[in-house]
């Protein structure tokens, strides 16, 4: 649940951010010149819903920084680099340790002689640091502690759309089970991914088959709202047969049939993509009032698959699935 948060945390701002375009590719560029990869990634925060994607796309300068920010290895060695640098920052840490190390040597030499002697503390410090590192390396090994890639940095890919992005997250979702609860696979299905949504399709149908889910469609609704793109439209549009009761928040809230809701939010983005309508289902209408246009947007729904169609084929067509319209390799 925590990764869809974060998925939706990151999409729905990087969707909202393109229409404001506040950071620029050279911006961007200074920064990756004059600071780490992942330290860049970190440093952004919510400025990273500021880029222009599309812009971004085609920009070949920025292309190898941002590759490294699905690199293992690389973010790897970053978390490691961070460790370290945080020993050494801490000095209460490094006089314990050194009063540790020469202890169990038992020798004549007093901690104080050690602090004084700037050589002979910066060898020791080192030392004990690299010892240190050693263990730290070997446990987060282990235990598989920053051995992938940051969410934060696979939903950005997922939205950029680099063909070496796709490649790279259909990698990691293999390496991890394949599954639809694996943290790739929304990912995945932005991106266009013909396997992962040939799952997803079968659970649209799954869903319309059972009139819904026994835990409730918030989670299905969630993830295809903050997807939005020509797939998740298409999905919404599937999901008009489902009636189950659809409750938002818990807290006093009755709820309204399931496809009432699809309703409302298929009709703000058609009307948000300049699509004409019959003004009277525009507003707050009843639910019987949008089911009696079902047709009418049901049908604007086809021509805004299309627009979202249009919009994406810059990145599209460049995927390795992708022959042309319709037809995937």
């Amino acid at each position: 649940m925590r990764k869809l948060i974060i998925f939706i945390f990151f999409s729905s701002h990087i969707v909202n951010a393109q229409q404001q375009k506040l950071f620029t590719n050279d911006s961007l560029l200074i920064m990756f010149q004059q600071k780490k990869t992942f330290e860049v990634l970190n440093n952004l925060g919510i400025r990273l819903y500021e880029l222009d994607l599309k812009n971004i796309y085609s920009d070949s300068r920025l292309k190898p920084y941002l590759m490294n920010w699905l690199s293992k290895e690389e973010y790897f060695n970053y978390c490691m680099d961070e460790k370290r640098n945080s020993y050494l920052k801490d000095s209460a840490w490094i006089r314990d340790k050194i009063a540790e190390k020469l202890k169990k040597q038992k020798g004549k030499i007093q901690i104080d002689s050690i602090l004084k002697n700037k050589v002979l503390f910066k060898n020791m410090r080192d030392s004990i640091i690299m010892d240190f590192m050693a263990i730290v390396i070997t446990e987060n090994k282990k235990f598989n502690l920053c051995s992938e890639p940051p969410y934060e940095a696979i939903v950005f890919h997922s939205s950029l759309a680099y063909p070496e992005s796709y490649v790279i997250i259909r990698k990691l979702w293999k390496e991890t089970g394949e599954g639809m609860d694996n943290m790739y696979f929304i990912p995945l299905i932005k991106l266009g991914d013909p396997e992962a949504q040939k799952l997803y399709d079968q659970k649209i149908k799954d869903i319309v088959k059972m009139n819904g889910l026994p835990e409730g469609m918030n989670k299905i609704y969630s993830e295809l709202k903050e997807l939005g793109n020509s797939y998740s439209i298409s999905k919404m549009k599937e999901l008009l047969k489902v009636d189950q009761n659809f409750v938002k928040f818990s807290d006093g809230d009755q709820g309204e049939p399931f496809r009432c809701v699809v309703f409302k939010y298929l009709i703000d983005e058609i009307l948000s993509n300049s699509i004409a309508l019959d003004k009277s289902i525009r507003g707050n209408v009843s639910c019987k009032e949008y089911l009696e246009h079902s047709k009418e947007v049901t049908d604007a729904t086809k021509e805004l698959v299309k627009i979202y169609k249009q919009k994406e084929l810059y990145w599209m067509k460049n995927m390795p699935f992708y022959k042309g319209e319709g037809e995937l390799k």
